[in-house]
């Protein structure tokens, strides 16, 4: 009785796919734990690819434009800002239930892509502030079709 042989992986194959899963999940963890561990209020941030530029969405309801700081260092956007939480004043204030915060925060995002963050744009709509940031062209994948000048040789004498 024959039977087939299993196919076979290469180990870098299985390597490469156990690495891509170690670090989507110390990404989870490490996106978990930064929401709590600092006992402030930290944005919902996504980081989405648009194809032509990376979108840097950072949810900032009720917090104005003045309160607002973003700066790159190296390959990190910075998003600096403040919340301050306001209530009617008139008359007695009871609480039922608060379950918005406010202080200032800080929310950091690495970019691994090429983008030019000298022609980034920021803006503030409706409590979601979004950084673009421009893809660089990768050259690498290019391709120009480049015109060969033929030269006459000189006759030999």
């Amino acid at each position: 009785m024959s039977t087939k042989p299993g196919r076979r992986y290469s180990g870098v194959v299985v390597v490469s796919q156990l690495r891509s899963e170690l670090d989507r999940l110390i990404h989870e963890v490490l996106a978990a734990t930064e929401t709590t561990h600092r006992g402030g209020w930290v944005p919902a941030t996504d980081v989405v690819d648009v194809g032509h530029a990376l979108l840097v969405q950072v949810e900032v309801a009720g917090v104005t434009a003045a309160d607002l700081r973003v700066e790159v260092e190296g390959t990190t956007v910075r998003v600096h800002g403040k919340r301050r939480l306001t209530f009617p004043t008139p008359g007695r204030v009871r609480f039922h239930c608060v379950e918005r915060q406010e202080g200032s925060f800080t929310r950091q995002v690495d970019v691994f892509e090429p983008v030019n963050f000298a022609k980034a744009s920021v803006r503030l709509e409706r409590g979601l502030l979004t950084i673009e940031l421009p893809k660089v062209e990768d050259r690498r994948k290019r391709q120009v079709v480049l015109t060969i000048e033929e030269v006459a040789e000189e006759p030999a004498e």
